[in-house]
Formats: structure tokens, C-alpha cells, sequence
């Protein structure tokens, strides 16, 4: 990635050019939505530590959370790379499928034939010129309308690759989101409580989320939080000498009465109570995961 994209951290949206000179090969995660279309020459990329090459004939798609780093650039290698912030590609993305926006999320490299190149390279020409010049608020609003011209223009032209609802390819994508939210679940539910969080990382929208995982599990996100909360309470409060305002603390409640509220909505009493007199088989109150082996061992 160039070297400018250090000092991307504070903007909604960014072009920049790569080529041989101005190239990072160290690995980053840029927290951003990259699109790289390449102008000339070849190169490869490593995401998560596996092989993409792309040239003329195809852009790259590099998503928030990934770690990518350049293997190689060929010497007349150059390349437009536009990002953005996820809200700004949230924004406008509402009245694409969710099982289209998917599918994009598990390939990272798509060809291009030669009516796409040049509309792609209008795109990144319209796009550095609205970075470059135009300035003040109306800005952010010329740079999301041409995300969203973009973006429609690809899902007109490739959707006639999306999958039946009923097809083994919607069925992998299904399975690799819950496998991703699990992930994340299991990573950072000290970290946020709300649905939301979950699936920006793993970038979707939480309705999107909710419908495939409650397909799946029997329980919403939501719930799966809840559970994965209040198990770990539950396991503090009995094996720790914490004091229940840092349990409170340490799993990222706002407040111990809060996390009071919460204890007693799951098991209906309190984190004293339950600390007073300890008793594990509780946890049965709380709503089960529908049976499947490879989910339940997952979650625990």
C-alpha cells in the first residue's frame, strides 16, 4: 500500500496512487473498504497470508480487518487506489442483497472485461478529482453518489452470478459469516455488547446478521452476546476473587448497576446472590442454542 495511507486514519474517504516507488510492503490493516484498480503493470498481494495477482484485466477488493501486504509490483506497475470508511459504504449499499454483498466479501479479485476497465477508470478519475478539488460539505456527498454509481453499476453487471437461496454457494457464504461473527464473538465481546459492532467487522448489516444466524443457531446475535456474557459472569463470580465492580469492569459494562440489571434479567437474581451460593447448572435458564455440534462447541 502507499506510504500516504498512514495518515488516511481521520478521513471518511481517500484516492491515492501506488506504484513501485511509493509502495509499503509491510503488513497493515487499514480498518478501511480499498478498492485498487490497476492502470498498468502486474502485482501480488497477500491477504491474511494468501496469494491475489491482479493486472489491468482486474481490481482488487481489500476489506476492513484484513491484513494485507504487497509480495511483488512489476517496475511499470500503477495503480488507483480508492477507500472508505464503512458507514460511508454502508450508506450506500442499503438496496443491495445482502447475499450479493456477501459473495463480493468472499472474493477479493474480480476480472474486468473492457467496457468495465473504462467505466472503472472514469470512476477513479471522477473520484481524484472530487478528492483532489472539491471541497467543503457537499464533498462527502459527491464522493458517496459516486461510490454508489459504482457500486449499483457492479451489481448490475455481475448479479446474474448470485446464487439461488437455496444454492450450496449461499450455503458456504451463510457458514463462513456465522464462522466470522463466532470469531469475533469470542474476541471481543468485552469489548461491545451491541449487534451492530459485530456486524460492521464482519460487514454485513445487523439485520443481514441477525436472519442467518437465527436461521442457524435458534438465537439472534443478541442472544448469543447475552449468553457469552452471562457465562463468563457467572464463571467469574464463582472461581475469581474479583470484586463484582471489576467483573463489572473487566466485562465492559457501563456501570456495576448496570451490570446488576443485566445478571438479574438472565438469571433472575443477583451477582451477590449468585456469588453467595454459586451453582453452575443455572446456566440452564438460559435460552439454548439449537442443536449442532460444530456451532455448540463454538460458542461455549
Amino acid at each position: 500500500m502507499p506510504n500516504e495511507l498512514k495518515e488516511i486514519d481521520n478521513e471518511l474517504y481517500f484516492c491515492r496512487y501506488l506504484n513501485k516507488d511509493n509502495a509499503r510492503y509491510d503488513s497493515i490493516v487499514s480498518g478501511r473498504f480499498i478498492l485498487v484498480f490497476t492502470l498498468s503493470g502486474k502485482a501480488r498481494f497477500l491477504l491474511n497470508d494468501k496469494a491475489f495477482d491482479i493486472d489491468k484485466s482486474k481490481f482488487l477488493l481489500l476489506h476492513p480487518h484484513v491484513e494485507s501486504r504487497i509480495e511483488s509490483l512489476s517496475d511499470d506497475f500503477r495503480a488507483c487506489c480508492i477507500g472508505s470508511i464503512m458507514e460511508l459504504q454502508n450508506s450506500v449499499t442499503y438496496n443491495i442483497p445482502p447475499t450479493f454483498l456477501a459473495m463480493v466479501l468472499q472474493r477479493p479479485v474480480w476480472a474486468m472485461d473492457e467496457t468495465t476497465m473504462r467505466a472503472a477508470h472514469a470512476f477513479c478519475t471522477l473520484f481524484d478529482y472530487n478528492y483532489s478539488y472539491v471541497k467543503g460539505t457537499n464533498a462527502a456527498n459527491i464522493a458517496a453518489s459516486l461510490f454508489s454509481v459504482f457500486i449499483q453499476t457492479f451489481y448490475e453487471k455481475t448479479k446474474h452470478e448470485l446464487p439461488s437461496e437455496e444454492s450450496e454457494t449461499v450455503s458456504v457464504i451463510r457458514r463462513n459469516l456465522i464462522t466470522r461473527f463466532m470469531s469475533e464473538l469470542r474476541l471481543n465481546y468485552k469489548v461491545s455488547h451491541q449487534v451492530t459492532y459485530y456486524a460492521e467487522r464482519v460487514y454485513v448489516t445487523p439485520k443481514y446478521l441477525t436472519q442467518v444466524v437465527r436461521r442457524a443457531l435458534g438465537l439472534t446475535p443478541k442472544e448469543l452476546i447475552d449468553r457469552k456474557l452471562t457465562i463468563e459472569s457467572m464463571y467469574l463470580l464463582s472461581k475469581s476473587e474479583m470484586s463484582i465492580q471489576e467483573i463489572s469492569n473487566e466485562l465492559g459494562f457501563p456501570g456495576q448497576s448496570y451490570f446488576g440489571r443485566f445478571f438479574r434479567r438472565m438469571l433472575g437474581l443477583s451477582p451477590l446472590e449468585f456469588r453467595r451460593n454459586p451453582d453452575m447448572s443455572m446456566m440452564s435458564r438460559i435460552k439454548p442454542v439449537k442443536h449442532n455440534d460444530m456451532w455448540s462447541k463454538m460458542i461455549r
